[in-house]
């Protein structure tokens, strides 16, 4: 785990406080897992992370009986699509999904209304594209 304690400078501040601020503030190499933020008096801040590229995680749980959950990560607000194809490159499930903001979207496929076996799912958004391999075991 890495700690970093943001504070601000009040060189020049009468007031001793932030009444508050919007964008980014903390730069840096590497990927955030996870982040707690507070105020100097406690109180919980909220944010939200914002991947800088575009990402699709393994779904998950995978293999999964009939539910499974895929993860992807959109650098830029946006319209989405996830088709899932049988091992014969057959369309059997198509959605889409629009993203008002920036960040990570989660969507839940239920696929009890399908066969057994190897799935191929691919999600585009804009430009890019990526394609993963679920399996469902029943």
């Amino acid at each position: 785990n890495t700690r970093i304690l943001v504070y601000p400078t009040f060189e020049g501040n009468t007031s001793n406080h932030i009444t508050g601020f919007t964008g980014n503030f903390l730069q840096f190499e590497g990927e955030i897992v996870s982040y707690e933020m507070a105020t100097v008096d406690g109180a919980m801040v909220t944010g939200k992370l914002v991947p800088k590229t575009f990402s699709v995680d393994q779904n998950y749980p995978n293999p999964f009986n009939p539910k499974t959950t895929i993860h992807f990560g959109l650098p830029s607000a946006g319209d989405y699509s996830i088709t899932f194809y049988n091992v014969n490159g057959q369309v059997v499930e198509s959605v889409e999904g629009s993203a008002s903001e920036a960040g990570y979207v989660s969507y839940d496929w239920n696929a009890s209304h399908l066969a057994s076996g190897v799935y191929f799912y691919r999600v585009v958004s804009g430009n890019f594209s990526a394609v993963k391999k679920a399996v469902l075991l029943k």
